[in-house]
């Protein structure tokens, strides 16, 4: 004997936020079930460890050398840099390939800003991924008169790189530029 039709209905509309919850759990477990899979050893690795040659967050060794597990991560390159009526100092800024820099931009006499190309200058026609990359990416950073911004970003290809002031910031705006020059 069938239920009447109007029990069915009630009893699946009971049921659907119950079939959401389980279909949420069960992809929140194949999530799991796949990063535990992940990271299974395999021959030679220790458990949860990366696979070979794999970059980490805090592996910051350069491609083809291993980060040994007793080594702390290395500490970013800091560079002061001022920012004042129609010029940066230093400039140009020249850090190595594969270095975490972070820059610490102060404002000296009213408001600027700090604009960079992720992409070298006399760059192929299409670049494959960029050379700066930043860890907290914008189209201007504005540095108040006063103030201190830091700037992070990653060294990944060797090249010449341009920087302005992109905040208006009187009649010499257009002429405040700058480099950072990354070295092999």
């Amino acid at each position: 004997m069938k239920p009447p039709l109007n029990v069915m209905f009630c009893v699946s509309l009971l049921a659907l936020p119950l079939a959401s919850s389980f279909s949420k759990t069960a992809n929140s477990a194949i999530v799991y079930n796949r990063a535990m899979q992940a990271a299974t050893p395999g021959i030679g690795q220790h458990v949860g460890a990366p696979p070979a040659g794999a970059q980490t967050a805090f592996s910051q060794s350069a491609p083809g050398q291993g980060a040994s597990a007793s080594q702390p991560p290395i500490a970013p390159t800091v560079i002061h840099v001022t920012a004042q009526k129609y010029h940066f100092d230093p400039s140009p800024i020249h850090v190595s390939d594969g270095a975490t820099v972070e820059l610490h931009i102060m404002a000296v006499d009213h408001a600027h800003g700090f604009l960079a190309n992720i992409y070298p200058d006399r760059a192929a026609a299409t670049p494959v991924s960029p050379g700066l990359v930043f860890t907290h990416p914008q189209n201007c950073w504005k540095i108040e008169k006063g103030q201190e911004v830091v700037i992070e970003f990653v060294a990944r290809r060797p090249g010449t790189y341009a920087f302005r002031c992109c905040n208006f910031c009187g009649f010499g705006h257009l002429g405040m530029k700058g480099e950072i020059i990354v070295d092999p």
